[in-house]
C-alpha cells in the first residue's frame, strides 16, 4: 500500500462507512493528500481486472475516473470533478467497498 493511502486510511474508511449525506460533505471539504488518495484508488481501480458485475460499474464510470485518475489534469480540477460528481464516485467507491477495506487493513 502506498504512502499516501496509509496517511489517509482514517479518512477513506470514515468516508466510506458513513451516510452519504456526511460522505458527500467529506468529499465536499476534502485536502490535498485526500485528493491525493482518491485519485491514486480511482487510478488502482481502472487498471485491476474485475468480475463480470464490476466491470459494467467500472465501464458506465471510465470517463469520470479517467478524468481524476488522469496525471495531465491539474489537482484544482481534479478537485472539481470529484466535487461535482461526489454522488457518483461515492456510489462507486461504495460498490468497491470490501475490496477497498481489505487493502487497508
Amino acid at each position: 500500500m502506498s504512502d499516501t493511502l496509509t496517511r489517509n486510511r482514517d479518512f477513506i474508511k470514515l468516508m466510506l462507512n458513513t451516510e452519504d449525506k456526511q460522505a458527500y460533505a467529506l468529499l465536499s471539504s476534502i485536502t490535498d493528500n485526500q485528493l491525493k488518495a482518491i485519485i491514486e484508488i480511482c487510478f488502482n481501480l481502472l487498471r485491476i481486472k474485475h468480475n463480470v458485475k464490476d466491470n459494467r460499474i467500472i465501464k458506465n464510470r471510465k470517463n469520470l475516473l479517467s478524468k481524476i485518475s488522469n496525471s495531465r489534469t491539474s489537482l484544482s480540477r481534479k478537485r472539481q470533478l470529484v466535487v461535482k460528481n461526489k454522488r457518483t464516485l461515492l456510489k462507486t467507491l461504495k460498490n468497491f467497498r470490501l475490496k477497498l477495506l481489505s487493502l487497508l487493513k
